[in-house]
């Protein structure tokens, strides 16, 4: 039985990043080659209604996702409820597929695993966790990022 695997679909080349573009990656590429696995493309953040391109959104309020913590867009626009629509949708297409591995994207304020933006859009990388990454894991997914192949 093959392995399945979910992955932020901006590392296997589809447009979804906040600025229309893609961000694929050779590492996720090549290992997705080598396990010959059932692959489930998906992105948050559209999933959770935001267009594509969008205004970049960073998490404030403290260190990675948690109570009282919100994501605010570049324009000042508070887009909390969209990350959370796009991580809930996001788990129930985990809990549909049954994901041995899921590979997100570091630094993103939905797919952060270990990194993320401070919140100050001034590019400085803080330890923290996006919000899509904090339900998969709460709910016992195995999730990495790319950095991690």
């Amino acid at each position: 039985m093959k392995k399945v695997i979910m992955v932020s679909a901006c590392l296997l080349g589809f447009p979804t990043r906040y600025d229309g573009k893609s961000k694929p990656d050779k590492r996720v590429l090549n290992f997705l080659k080598r396990e010959n696995a059932v692959i489930v493309p998906f992105c948050p953040e559209q999933l959770g209604g935001l267009p594509t391109p969008r205004i970049p959104s960073e998490i404030q309020g403290k260190k990675g996702w948690g109570e009282g913590v919100r994501v605010i867009n570049k324009a000042g626009q508070d887009v909390t409820e969209n990350f959370i629509r796009g991580a809930k949708v996001s788990l129930e297409i985990a809990r549909f597929s049954n994901p041995d591995l899921i590979i997100m994207k570091e630094r993103s304020p939905s797919c952060g695993v270990n990194y993320i933006y401070d919140g100050t859009f001034s590019k400085r990388v803080v330890y923290g966790m996006g919000v899509a990454t904090y339900y998969l894991k709460k709910a016992g997914y195995r999730v990495i990022s790319e950095e991690e192949l």
